[in-house]
């Protein structure tokens, strides 16, 4: 958590870094709580299933994010 301010303001900017850091902590936090819940209903070789599915839809978005930076 302690490099999430920075990085915040790495890949958006300066200008508005509270609120988007604010929108990042409330997705860290959501995740939170819905992850183990989710895990808990499910059985082990299930939810490593899902995190690995979900792991791989974050790398396509880094991705896209990245290929969308250098562009614009």
């Amino acid at each position: 958590m302690g490099v999430y301010p920075a990085l915040t303001a790495d890949v958006f900017g300066q200008r508005h870094n509270g609120v988007n850091y604010g929108i990042m902590f409330t997705g860290f936090a959501v995740g939170g709580f819905i992850g183990p819940t989710f895990a808990n209903r499910l059985n082990y070789s299930d939810a490593l299933l899902v995190v690995g599915v979900l792991g791989i839809i974050a790398v396509l978005i880094i991705c896209v994010l990245k290929t969308k930076n250098k562009r614009g």
